[in-house]
């Protein structure tokens, strides 16, 4: 019986431990202290996907969410994406690096997609800590993408990512 909770245990905490630090150094050329963490999914459709990591820049906290679709689109500076806590508030994070989605073709599909950068305040920070995200969408180009699933294991991670590069 101590075994099998044991083995439950392991693979229940290696299924939200995937999030890491990709990176903690020091930038030669701008001397800024960048830290940030593993690229994981947050939300996961049929057809779109939504991914993110957590990155410090001195003392400033910023997500990149890596947004992916079948159709074109940009992001621009000032767009925001709305994550759902699982406590029914919807928090805004603006845009600070937008651009155009590029395009990847393959035999087997092809997709729109781009990574755009995100300003967290402190604020922001606790909320996120508090609760689970449990949705988001996605401001691009003026027209909303919403992605309605977000697993406990994603939002999860989205936590310990916050966590990670705040440490």
């Amino acid at each position: 019986m101590r075994l099998l909770l044991l083995i439950a245990f392991v693979f229940i905490s290696g299924s939200v431990a995937g999030q890491e630090i990709a990176r903690n150094e020091t930038d030669k050329y701008l001397k800024v202290k960048v830290k940030e963490t593993t690229w994981e999914a947050l939300a996961m459709p049929f057809k779109n996907a939504l991914r993110f990591r957590c990155k410090m820049l001195d003392d400033r906290l910023y997500v990149e969410f890596r947004v992916t679709l079948h159709q074109a689109f940009r992001v621009d500076e000032g767009d925001e994406v709305y994550l759902l806590l699982d406590n029914d508030e919807s928090v805004p994070v603006i845009c600070v690096r937008g651009g155009v989605a590029n395009y990847d073709y393959a035999p087997s599909a092809s997709f729109w997609y781009g990574d755009y950068l995100y300003k967290i305040t402190d604020e922001q920070k606790q909320k996120f800590l508090e609760h689970k995200v449990v949705g988001a969408r996605v401001d691009v180009g003026g027209e909303y993408v919403t992605f309605d699933k977000v697993k406990e294991k994603n939002a999860i991670k989205f936590q310990k990512a916050l966590t990670l590069v705040t440490q």
